[in-house]
């Protein structure tokens, strides 16, 4: 079941394996409850202004560095990039949210 989506992917719950599923971009990640809080916790801790990749001519727009345990391998992403995936897992808590026909994952439909 897909819970939220955007231009950059989805993110769901499959009720078979009871895992989360988040597809954002070319990156596709399988997380059991407990790995999504640590994803979420450390989402939330992420300061774009002191992720930045140091300046190098091959770094040219996505400069926010999301590590993962992979020792050769970075996820790079930009500012956009970082909202909307901090948008599709993150529940914030500053507004009072209500749910509306747009968060579900079903056309609208006059019948």
């Amino acid at each position: 079941m897909i819970l939220k989506s955007n231009k950059y992917g989805f993110f769901g719950f499959c009720e078979d394996c009871r895992e989360y599923h988040l597809h954002f971009n070319n990156l596709f990640f399988s997380l059991n409850e407990g790995n999504l809080n640590k994803f979420c916790s450390y989402l939330k801790e992420i300061d774009p202004n002191t992720s930045y990749v140091p300046e190098h001519d091959l770094i040219l727009k996505k400069n926010i560095v999301l590590p993962v345990l992979h020792p050769y391998m970075l996820v790079l992403v930009n500012l956009e990039e970082l909202n909307m995936l901090k948008n599709l897992i993150l529940i914030n808590h500053d507004y009072n949210i209500s749910l509306t026909h747009k968060d579900f994952p079903f056309e609208h439909n006059n019948n």
